[in-house]
């Protein structure tokens, strides 16, 4: 049975995330790949984890430098949800990921579905990927859609309220996923 990612590598340097399975050659620097299958079972991913800022970074895939993460150690996530967002530039989004830090520990109520947050700036700064442990998707959809549920950025509190209205923030999208495959190079 394959198991997530260990995102707290310390050797880890970049992570590689492309849309579809990438089945390149091993290369040296490579420490892992995983791949996702969507919910939706209509789309895949590649997440991959590299010791070197140097990863081959193939044609639709981004690189990204982990920077921050929160994560209940007792609880192992049944649904990844990679959220997407992009800004304007990496000050940006370094803060916009603190007020989202601000936001979740301000919150009195919490989904129970949510285990972790691993929160990555692409080399670029624009681009902010949020590789989210969830118990399952059903989890993550009543958190986003049932307004009687508690829910993810849905609080009115000054800290969610500055989250959702950060200049030069956009959200692009997200996915939920399940592991399909891990391999790792040790």
């Amino acid at each position: 049975m394959s198991t997530l990612p260990d995102l707290s590598r310390p050797d880890a340097v970049v992570a590689v995330v492309s849309k579809g399975h990438t089945e390149t050659p091993w290369s040296e620097g490579l420490l892992s790949r995983s791949h996702f299958a969507g919910t939706d079972d209509d789309t895949a991913l590649t997440y991959e984890q590299w010791a070197t800022e140097n990863a081959d970074v193939g044609p639709g895939a981004i690189a990204y430098r982990l920077v921050r993460s929160e994560a209940d150690p007792a609880r192992v996530p049944g649904c990844i949800v990679f959220i997407d967002i992009e800004t304007d530039d990496a000050e940006t989004a370094r803060a916009w990921i603190d007020s989202v830090f601000g936001a979740l520990h301000s919150d009195e109520d919490p989904h129970p579905g949510g285990i972790s947050a691993h929160f990555h700036l692409s080399l670029d700064g624009k681009r902010v990927l949020n590789y989210a442990g969830w118990t399952d998707a059903e989890a993550h959809r009543k958190a986003v859609e049932d307004p009687g549920a508690p829910g993810v950025a849905r609080v009115e509190t000054p800290e969610w309220h500055r989250v959702l209205n950060t200049p030069g923030v956009r959200p692009l999208g997200f996915k939920r996923y399940r592991l399909q495959r891990s391999i790792d190079a040790g």
